[in-house]
């Protein structure tokens, strides 16, 4: 029976193999955005951060807070009565992700227990990410856009989406708002 043994590199080949297969990894992980959302997913995920996934358009008056509530019973939202701009019932919750976006907290203001609007608070850094997938998600319903003013509007059946055009100065700013028609 003839023993198979792997060939017998110089030494310093397999030193750069070695140094090749450590440095790529994390090279990608540092430096490119992939590896960065990737990485920051990982770790909202390793700690236990919710997330939630819908499709923005299909927000709309027509839904409650039970129904809301039931569709995500993992997620830990907290609501109280609290008269605000959009209605008398606020609920938060604090994020991990948002449809894939690292992001910190989420609003629902109800009005008469009808949605009026949604807030998510997404992490600064991914504010380029966030128009991208706004545009992928909104735009392929086939709702036009409007680039007239300093927030980007995305019409939905239901409402509209808005969103800063620049990169916002402060964390608080950097947020996806859907607000009902």
């Amino acid at each position: 029976m003839s023993e198979s043994k792997a060939p017998n590199l110089p030494k310093p080949v397999r030193t750069l193999f070695l140094i090749v297969i450590v440095i790529a990894p994390l090279y990608w992980l540092i430096m490119t955005e992939h590896g960065r959302l990737s990485y920051d997913q990982m770790l909202l995920s390793l700690f236990g951060k919710d997330t939630i996934s819908l499709k923005i358009e299909n927000l709309g008056a027509d839904i409650t807070e039970e129904m809301f509530l039931e569709q995500f019973p993992d997620v830990d939202i907290v609501c109280e009565d609290r008269s605000t701009e959009f209605g008398d019932r606020l609920c938060q919750a604090s994020l991990g992700a948002f449809n894939e976006l690292p992001s910190q907290h989420m609003s629902l203001f109800f009005s008469n227990n009808s949605l009026q609007a949604l807030k998510v608070v997404y992490q600064l850094a991914y504010h380029d990410l966030a128009v991208e997938k706004m545009e992928i998600q909104v735009k392929a319903e086939g709702q036009p856009l409007d680039f007239s003013s300093e927030m980007i509007q995305w019409r939905t059946p239901a409402g509209v989406v808005l969103l800063n055009r620049i990169v916002p100065k402060r964390h608080e700013d950097a947020a996806i708002m859907w607000i009902a028609k």
